[in-house]
């Protein structure tokens, strides 16, 4: 089975490689930015970041017919708000600083691309900040290469200084949900992750 990962996220790509399934990773060369002047509710939140995963991945479905294509999105959303990448270290800054001492909701949406049929689906989980000094932020912004990461964060990186709690799926935060995935792929008729690791 031929699999496509149309994602340009390092820790997607990681993820994938650390569970032993063999991919190929290309540019999906598209990306829905929602409109962050509007207030935006959970479930829109939900439905964007599922549009956004299926956007990603139909171009190269149509192009790699024989293949397994997975595209995924992933945000944060607090406060009526998506936060996606930061435009600049001056909004990730201060996307930190409403994140800090509350509770958010990272969402990502998954999608997989089999023989002409896409099946997506999004998986939520709740994560919990402390918050840092003034000083600490100024390291945490130097050394914690956030300008590619929604919300300004990874938790699997310097980033998980900020996470006093998490309520759901781990690797969800990571960007690559593995159960939604196994579950998409027996879905689409094909075997779930164990059966398609080397």
């Amino acid at each position: 089975m031929e699999v496509v990962l149309a994602s340009r996220s390092p820790r997607r790509r990681e993820v994938l490689r650390g569970i032993g399934l063999n991919f190929k990773a290309i540019d999906p060369e598209t990306d829905l930015a929602p409109d962050y002047s509007k207030p935006v509710d959970r479930d829109s939140a939900i439905r964007f970041a599922c549009d956004a995963a299926r956007s990603k991945g139909e171009t190269h479905s149509r192009m790699h017919p024989e293949a397994v294509v997975i595209s995924a999105d992933t945000i944060v959303h607090a406060d009526g708000r998506i936060y996606g990448k930061p435009a600049s270290l001056d909004d990730a800054r201060a996307t930190l600083r409403r994140l800090y001492d509350r509770t958010h909701l990272v969402v990502t949406g998954l999608a997989v691309h089999c023989r002409g049929k896409c099946r997506c689906d999004a998986e939520c989980t709740d994560v919990t900040f402390g918050s840092l000094s003034p000083a600490e932020e100024d390291i945490y912004i130097e050394k914690a290469q956030i300008m590619d990461k929604a919300g300004s964060y990874a938790i699997q990186g310097v980033g998980g200084v900020l996470v006093r709690r998490i309520s759901g799926d781990f690797f969800n935060v990571v960007g690559m949900p593995l159960n939604l995935l196994d579950r998409l792929l027996k879905e689409c008729g094909l075997p779930g992750l164990l059966g398609a690791i080397e």
